[in-house]
């Protein structure tokens, strides 16, 4: 108890995901003190979507809409970095994911586990209905696409039918509201199931059920840490954010080093004193150890009101309204309605 409140202490572990063949897979373990959850939604259907999902993992824990959560927004803990883990891959006696594993268990695990990596499927991939077409599917997910297509040909003449086999609905509304004309960075939002990125899909969801297995209460999240980083910088007052500069050999550790140190003007993310100075400054000299970071930070920004939620987003699976999108930072909307207005 802090002042007549009840406090929680929840542990964050972001973890950035690459490809089971080499070892560019790392973790960071977070923990944020929270008296309350603030979900930056209006008191309305969607918000009381989310706050029983949030419900369930946190039950002792208050959580506002936006219409109250601004009274406490000043009282919000910071993420502490805390360990990390970097090099995750396959070793002479172990596979990379029995690694990655394990080194969760070493990290001690958590309350909330946030994958940069997709965590569902295209909705025809799951799908028993004999198939009617993209244009005459009657599934809410499919409709949500075909509306997002409606949109992006106001603006763009030539763009082709949504392909819910290999995209979901998030990728295409990403591609219209984050991508094209509104942030300059070179960041794409691949199809879920293209060549390149399919078996890292594949290994996302597989990892993220046998996490489940080992820690059947925590909440498992999925993000896009490029998109993160890029919000993140934008909400912490970087402007003309490059999308490969923060991933260059020469530049990149510079760039990382000021977006975290942005967090920590910021009071979004500090030290712990359980970490040095010195071992801290490895986050931005890693590049894979800084993309774990950012899924951390995620995962603390959708405690704090600070992700991007649609309404459409926690509708996508009737069991989860956390399956089917990425906690992404609002610093990424929010720089597109500035573009929007200029």
């Amino acid at each position: 108890m802090v002042s007549g409140r009840y406090e929680q202490q929840i542990k964050i572990i972001g973890i950035h995901l690459a490809g089971t063949n080499t070892k560019k897979s790392a973790i960071v373990r977070t923990s944020v003190q929270l008296s309350r959850i603030l979900s930056g939604l209006p008191n309305q259907y969607e918000f009381q979507i989310l706050k029983n999902a949030l419900a369930a993992y946190f039950p002792q824990l208050p959580i506002e809409p936006i219409e109250t959560g601004h009274q406490w927004r000043n009282c919000i803990s910071p993420l502490f970095w805390e360990a990390f883990t970097p090099d995750l891959g396959a070793t002479s006696y172990q596979d990379s994911d029995n690694r990655l594993l394990e080194a969760l268990n070493d990290l001690g695990g958590a309350q909330i586990f946030c994958i940069d990596a997709p965590l569902s499927l295209p909705p025809c991939l799951n799908c028993n209905l004999i198939c009617p077409g993209t244009m005459e599917c009657p599934t809410n997910t499919v409709l949500h696409m075909r509306k997002e297509w409606e949109f992006s040909k106001k603006i763009f003449k030539k763009i082709r039918l949504p392909q819910p086999y290999v995209d979901r609905y998030f990728e295409v509304f990403a591609r219209n509201h984050f991508e094209k004309n509104i942030i300059p960075t070179g960041l794409e939002f691949e199809a879920i199931m293209s060549s390149s990125k399919a078996p890292l899909t594949a290994r996302a969801i597989r990892l993220a059920r046998e996490i489940q297995s080992r820690y059947p209460h925590a909440l498992i999240l999925e993000t896009n840490s490029h998109a993160s980083t890029v919000g993140w910088a934008l909400i912490c007052g970087e402007k003309n954010v490059k999308y490969n500069l923060y991933k260059s050999p020469s530049q990149g550790a510079k760039q990382r080093a000021q977006i975290l140190q942005n967090l920590e003007t910021y009071r979004f993310a500090v030290r712990s004193a359980g970490i040095h100075e010195l071992l801290l400054n490895e986050i931005h000299y890693h590049l894979e150890v800084f993309l774990a970071a950012m899924s951390a930070q995620s995962a603390w920004g959708l405690l704090t009101g600070l992700v991007v939620i649609n309404p459409e987003f926690l509708t996508l699976n009737a069991s989860s309204p956390f399956r089917g999108w990425p906690c992404i930072p609002k610093g990424i909307i929010s720089h597109a309605r500035s573009k929007i207005s200029e």
